[in-house]
């Protein structure tokens, strides 16, 4: 089993209504989960796979190109936090996920923070 990168979802919290935000990210986003307060999306690609980078370059460009009545709900969310999914493996023995940056300015430009969370590998040892 090898160790990937799997998605980057990007999860918002926000004492107020997120619908208007996630009906402006239109079908470049995919809503993963929404409740009062929350919601989890993730960068609709097309079926590619693409890098983190591109995955955080497309959901800053979807911020970036937001009207400024829609900016002002993502401005006032508590949270704007990109969840990078890792699976871990067996193998390589290491593997080092990178944030260059200009990445790592962008998310901050958008007050987006960062989290990564890693998935054990399975008990049968398969890729997932």
């Amino acid at each position: 089993m090898t160790t990937k990168s799997l998605n980057i979802d990007l999860d918002i919290r926000s004492e107020s209504c997120l619908d208007e935000l996630l009906k402006a990210f239109g079908t470049a986003a995919i809503v993963l989960n929404h409740e009062e307060g929350f919601a989890s999306i993730e960068v609709n690609s097309g079926g590619q796979s693409p890098s983190i980078d591109e995955v955080i370059l497309a959901f800053y460009d979807l911020v970036l190109n937001l009207p400024p009545e829609i900016r002002a709900i993502w401005d006032r969310c508590e949270e704007r936090c990109m969840n990078i999914g890792i699976q871990a493996g067996t193998t390589p023995y290491a593997e080092i996920f990178r944030l260059s940056n200009k990445m790592l300015s962008r998310l901050m430009s958008i007050n987006a923070e960062v989290a990564i969370t890693v998935y054990a590998p399975d008990e049968e040892g398969s890729d997932a």
